[in-house]
């Protein structure tokens, strides 16, 4: 039996989540027919392509309907159910059964594949065969995490409840314990148990009673965004003092948490009106994981060329250089900031944002009615005759000067950003 619990983001663009898995009837006569329906939903960040759904109902099941079916797309968000029917064989064992139900892409790079599975208990008057003949059951019965999502490098509490399926035998002297199949390349076991071990006492289950049992664990923060199994095992006896032992599967899908940083802004702190400021800056994805739809836009007492851009989507470790052009458009205390936005695997929208202020002052001019200075006149010094005019003076190239650079740079702005928005098309 597997049953898989919900933690919280992956590695592909779309993400298939098993949100619940109900049956229309919990305990079943070998007569009776019954539907199991699965949810399932499209997390990610991006449409999937073609998915195949299966139910395996185990040798006790047969099923009534087709257990294999396919579903051509999931939008981004978009739910969808599935219905599978089954009927107990004749001669199934009285007992508990598990369906397992496979979710899995067509195409391997579309994400990854999940299980999950419920348990139905079937009343029959079969007792299976000899070697199996009254054997008491553990399975499990229920379970639930806090919290429901739970990323990478947090510790969450993981409760399950352990059900004695027999219908007269009790069990007694239950240990339990519990192992991850698989481990990190970096520091060893994916789930590490806090202020307690791996293992667990139970004095006694009575028949079709149950039994609760809880644990805190820690998850590192290297795990990969994929499901990782955890096996529970159980070593009990009966009233006879008959030893058995039992297996139980779950499945923990673990999610990075995405971490995205810009460097900080390198501004003068005054200005003045109407002259071009530029600044330039860095922005990181230090999370394990790819963020999508990288964007940012510029709010406030400033023109910014360019105004926004987009980026498209960061892997892991990458940077990306940044630089734009600020005008001031008000005097005095001129506020600004920077939006920088983007989706992480869950399809969830973050924002950082790197707010910024200058001083600016009003752009100097000559006194009403007088022409700007001429040349660099020292006093004592005649000037020389000539016909002194704006067009002429010094002032007129500084100010033609300042245009030229802000035109230039603005052209450079634009091709850099042609440039880059080229890089991004498919």
């Amino acid at each position: 039996q597997e049953i898989w619990i919900p933690v919280a983001g992956s590695g592909g663009g779309s993400i298939l989540e098993i949100l619940e898995i109900k049956s229309s009837m919990t305990t079943v006569k070998t007569s009776d027919s019954f539907d199991v329906v699965v949810k399932i939903k499209n997390s990610g960040a991006f449409d999937s392509g073609q998915i195949r759904v299966s139910a395996d109902g185990t040798e006790s099941l047969l099923p009534v309907s087709q257990n294999l079916h396919f579903i051509q797309s999931l939008k981004k968000g978009e739910v969808k159910n599935i219905t599978f029917k089954f009927q107990p064989k004749p001669d199934a064992a009285r007992g508990g059964v598990p369906i397992t139900i496979n979710v899995a892409p067509v195409d391997d790079n579309d994400g990854t594949a999940i299980s999950q599975a419920i348990s139905v208990f079937v009343d029959s008057d079969s007792t299976g065969s000899a070697e199996g003949k009254n054997v008491p059951k553990i399975i499990i019965k229920s379970y639930s995490s806090e919290p429901t999502l739970v990323n990478a490098g947090e510790n969450f509490k993981l409760n399950m409840e352990f059900l004695n399926t027999h219908a007269s035998k009790t069990v007694r002297n239950i240990k339990g314990s519990f192992s991850v199949t698989e481990a990190s390349n970096e520091t060893g076991n994916v789930f590490t148990p806090v202020g307690s071990s791996n293992t667990f006492y139970i004095d006694k289950i009575n028949p079709q009673g149950s039994s609760s049992w809880d644990v805190t664990l820690y998850t590192i923060p290297d795990a990969k965004s994929k499901t990782y199994t955890v096996s529970v095992s159980f070593e009990y006896e009966d009233d006879q003092g008959t030893q058995y032992t039992a297996t139980e599967l779950i499945g923990i899908p673990v999610y990075q948490p995405s971490r995205f940083e810009v460097s900080e802004l390198s501004l003068p702190t005054e200005t003045s009106m109407g002259f071009p400021v530029f600044t330039a800056f860095e922005m990181y994805n230090l999370g394990k994981t790819e963020i999508y739809n990288v964007k940012l836009r510029v709010e406030g007492d400033f023109e910014a060329q360019p105004k926004s851009n987009y980026f498209g989507n960061f892997e892991s470790g990458r940077v990306e250089y940044f630089e734009l052009s600020l005008i001031p458009m008000t005097v005095g205390e001129a506020n600004g900031k920077i939006i920088f936005q983007f989706e992480n695997a869950s399809g969830e929208v973050h924002e950082v944002v790197k707010d910024f202020s200058m001083n600016v002052m009003e752009m100097m001019m000559p006194p009403e009615g007088e022409d700007f200075p001429v040349g660099g006149d020292m006093p004592g010094m005649e000037d020389e005759p000539t016909d002194k005019n704006f067009f002429t003076s010094p002032w007129f190239y500084i100010i033609l000067g300042v245009v030229v650079i802000g035109v230039v740079v603005t052209i450079v702005l634009v091709v850099r950003k042609r440039k880059k928005d080229k890089e991004f098309e498919f």
